[in-house]
């Protein structure tokens, strides 16, 4: 790879876990999704303080491997440990976001991650990743299809479904709701 002034090439880029020093570059990248997402940037968003918290506190709930050239990181992939029940899988990751600055795009980063991500499975006696995908991104879906990944819409029929925090909220209110009013119950007998 070359760049910058003559002579001079770029640093290579190094594929590792992620560090929680980088979260303020986790952060900056996942705000550079959002974007391109078009989300509503309105909403409360997750700050570097929820990054250190999840991804590096004692109740861990993500990991990310990054894409590290010379000291910024150029891509991420952040993903959970899951479980399913189906077809004799059990454990598998979940890629929650796979990301490549724009600059850094076509270079094969992508694919590294992707590769990383794969022997973190093998290790971690998960034989399955599943992750989603944008219908409208097409240069997603044709990266995780020259991949070897599967549509599972088109293939099983299987719809992704999410209860955003509104119907959390209001489906923990309701299972407390009806806590109390068995307790109450049970008291009065």
């Amino acid at each position: 790879m070359s760049g910058g002034a003559a002579g001079q090439s770029e640093p290579a880029v190094v594929i590792r876990p992620a560090v929680v020093t980088d979260c303020v570059q986790l952060h900056a990248n996942l705000e550079a999704i959002n974007l391109f997402e078009k989300r509503d940037m309105t909403l409360p968003q997750l700050s570097v303080a929820d990054l250190e918290r999840d991804g590096f506190g004692p109740e861990r709930v993500f990991w990310a491997l990054v894409a590290d050239r010379g000291g910024e990181l150029i891509g991420h992939a952040i993903y959970t440990l899951n479980w399913a029940g189906y077809d004799g899988i059990g454990r598998c990751l979940f890629l929650a976001d796979l990301f490549v600055r724009e600059s850094a795009r076509r270079l094969g980063v992508g694919r590294r991650l992707m590769r990383a991500l794969a022997a973190v499975a093998v290790r971690r006696g998960a034989p399955h990743i599943d992750l989603t995908v944008y219908g409208w991104n097409e240069p997603a879906l044709r990266f995780y299809r020259s991949l070897g990944g599967r549509s599972a819409t088109d293939n099983d029929q299987l719809t992704c479904y999410y209860c955003d925090r509104a119907a959390v909220r209001r489906l923990a209110a309701e299972h407390e709701e009806q806590e109390a009013s068995a307790a109450d119950s049970a008291a009065a007998h």
